[in-house]
């Protein structure tokens, strides 16, 4: 059984610093709740899409990759964290997970960009699972989760991977708050289809607050996390609004699926045929 925090948080794009703070303040109180591992969301040091992120982006390792080792080892727990990556001219949408010791374990580049959005970014060309005393942990960032880009969920579910943590900025209209619209199919659907097909748990954990630039400025993002467990079922799903800050925790044992290769390709094509 593995506890993870969803630590559900607000992002400023103008103040590094206090998203900082932030992210200390969440990662101490998921320790402080005994959870094994803390998931925060997607570029949670400038904020998603921030088209002034070129300024302050630092490589990983680097200063803010840093931060978070020093933050995991001084609290004992596991952290994924969507930060903002610059290697030579290129900035890259990136998501880490560090272990209790304080070391790197796993870096994920974000694949599935959206066009026309975060064109700032350059596309991941990559993905990799880790062996952790849970079992193994994969990252995938928000829009690569989407049912478009399952292929990604997919390779790594034949990867093996038990645990998808998925650093997320899921961000709507004011519209859609005002007219109480329904959200979150767009996640619950690849994220249960993935769990149900893997045996594979997956945890969603956006950010709140508003977009003040790009494209999207105005939009806001809403929160709404979710996780699916090995079964498929939305075992947590926090709360949907602009302020919506919170701290989720949720318990799931995870599953090891002992098929692979074409016994695997066969299962997943019978479980398409079932369906």
């Amino acid at each position: 059984m593995v506890k993870i925090a969803m630590a559900q948080i607000q992002v400023w794009p103008e103040d590094k610093q206090r998203n900082l703070r932030k992210i200390e303040e969440y990662i101490e109180k998921a320790a402080g709740e005994q959870c094994d591992i803390v998931v925060l969301p997607e570029c949670s040091d400038l904020g998603w899409a921030n088209p002034q992120a070129g300024d302050e982006a630092e490589p990983v390792p680097g200063k803010t990759s840093s931060f978070l080792c020093e933050l995991s080892r001084k609290y004992g727990i596991y952290t994924a964290c969507g930060i903002t990556e610059r290697e030579g001219e290129k900035l890259y949408n990136t998501a880490v997970l560090v272990n209790r010791k304080g070391e790197m374990i796993l870096k994920h580049r974000k694949i599935n960009i959206l066009t026309g959005i975060e064109d700032m970014y350059s596309v991941g060309d990559s993905l990799k699972t880790v062996e952790t005393e849970f079992g193994k942990i994969g990252l995938a960032i928000c829009a690569d989760n989407l049912a478009e880009s399952a292929v990604i969920g997919h390779t790594l579910g034949r990867m093996g991977c038990q645990l998808l943590l998925s650093p997320s900025s899921w961000a709507v209209t004011e519209d859609f708050i005002q007219e109480g619209r329904i959200y979150g199919d767009e996640w619950r659907v690849p994220y249960q289809m993935l769990s149900k097909t893997y045996g594979m748990a997956v945890v969603g954990v956006s950010n709140v607050g508003e977009i003040p630039f790009g494209q999207w400025q105005d939009r806001c993002c809403i929160g709404n996390s979710m996780a699916s467990d090995p079964e498929g079922r939305i075992v947590k799903e926090l709360p949907f609004g602009r302020k919506a800050e919170t701290l989720g925790i949720l318990e799931v044992e995870l599953k090891k699926n002992g098929l692979y290769g074409t016994a695997l390709s066969e299962a997943v094509y019978s479980r398409i045929i079932q369906n």
